[in-house]
């Protein structure tokens, strides 16, 4: 994430998200057990923000490839 906003693909905020839907993963995925679903809940309160990031670096990736 960081390179990508050092190279200005991204956003000071849009790395900010992504950094914390990777938290939000590494949440999930290693304290399954111990799990907080209202942090869940909060974190996924941003997802089409996240969708977006994703559609934008996947049109920047395509615009690579021709």
């Amino acid at each position: 994430m960081e390179r990508l906003r050092k190279a200005k693909v991204i956003s000071e905020d849009e790395a900010g998200l992504l950094r914390a839907y990777n938290g939000l993963r590494n949440a999930i995925v290693h304290k399954y057990d111990r799990l907080n679903l209202d942090a869940v809940r909060k974190g996924l309160s941003r997802i089409d923000e996240l969708y977006e990031i994703v559609i934008k670096l996947v049109e920047k990736y395509e615009k690579l490839e021709e």
